[in-house]
């Protein structure tokens, strides 16, 4: 973990996949597909991506009623920072947390709130790539096909289990930590418990997860074909889903590298040519460029003041 976090680790690893990429692909060819985009499309999908963190927050709001959906935007937007230049997407959630939260007495809550956030999302994410999958499965290699769908299978019945653990089960499975990070864990998955012992709360929380997913599928298809690269919404349900997951290994800065070699592998499965591929790469990196200058504007910007808790 500590080699992970490093930013040394990081910045050769991201210099790897570039190098890998460059090997493979013509950058320049890619650089002047990108620049070939329509300007008027770039800010339409640039707009659709702060919607869909709008959906996000929206979606968070269902857990943290005392919050408002403008509130919590406002942190979703300033936790891309994080996410491009610390620990990835969970590096974005850490700060989200920390911007939520306003005394000590509700860390677990807002702790917990944030991690039933992600799982849902993440249930949302499967079970559109599942679906895309089974809507477009001859798209993809006869051996690839059933592998993502076992994989992603395999993940989203591990992520349901969560809302079943028992007390017992939660503490044999922590047992192995250090006491004091044991004992917060426990508090934190007792505390996701409370949410996910609702069924409206975890049935809407799903569905919100379920829209947002499906936000940023449209977004990204949109986005590629603006680029030449048409495909049916199936088969980016399971190209979005894919790389998504990808992006969660904190690795590379901003997903840089990573992002790449998993559409121009995936992308070129599918007949992409991989100057195309990484266009599309490319451009998804300028939306999260765009999203990180805007949340730096609104670091800088005095915070609106909220009621007291």
């Amino acid at each position: 973990m500590r080699l992970i976090r490093s930013p040394a680790f990081k910045i050769l690893t991201t210099l790897a996949f570039f190098v890998l990429i460059s090997l493979k692909v013509d950058v320049a060819e890619a650089g002047r597909r990108l620049l070939s985009l329509d300007p008027f499309l770039a800010i339409a999908v640039t707009g659709m991506s702060f919607f869909a963190l709008l959906v996000q927050a929206w979606k968070t709001s269902l857990l943290l009623r005392e919050k408002t959906v403008a509130s919590i935007l406002r942190v979703s937007i300033i936790s891309q920072i994080y996410s491009v230049l610390f620990l990835g997407q969970f590096g974005g959630d850490i700060a989200k947390a920390g911007y939520l939260l306003r005394s000590a007495s509700e860390l677990h809550r807002i702790v917990a709130a944030v991690l039933f956030d992600r799982i849902t999302g993440l249930i949302g994410l499967l079970l559109i790539g599942l679906a895309g999958l089974l809507v477009d499965k001859q798209q993809f290699d006869p051996v690839i096909a059933p592998t993502l769908a076992l994989a992603m299978a395999a993940l989203l019945m591990a992520l349901l289990a969560l809302f079943v653990l028992t007390d017992t089960s939660s503490a044999r499975l922590i047992k192995w930590l250090p006491n004091r990070v044991g004992r917060h864990l426990f508090d934190i998955i007792g505390a996701v418990r409370v949410f996910s012992s609702s069924l409206p709360t975890l049935l809407a929380s799903i569905a919100m997860g379920v829209a947002f997913q499906g936000v940023v599928l449209i977004n990204c298809s949109w986005l590629g074909s603006g680029l030449g690269i048409n495909l049916p919404l199936s088969t980016w349900a399971v190209v979005i889903c894919v790389m998504s997951l990808v992006l969660l290994l904190p690795i590379s800065i901003g997903g840089i590298g990573l992002r790449d070699v998993t559409l121009v592998g995936l992308l070129g499965s599918c007949g992409v040519a991989s100057d195309l591929a990484l266009a599309l790469s490319l451009a998804l990196l300028g939306l999260q460029l765009v999203m990180v200058a805007v949340g730096g504007i609104l670091m800088l910007l005095p915070q609106p003041e909220l009621p007291p808790p």
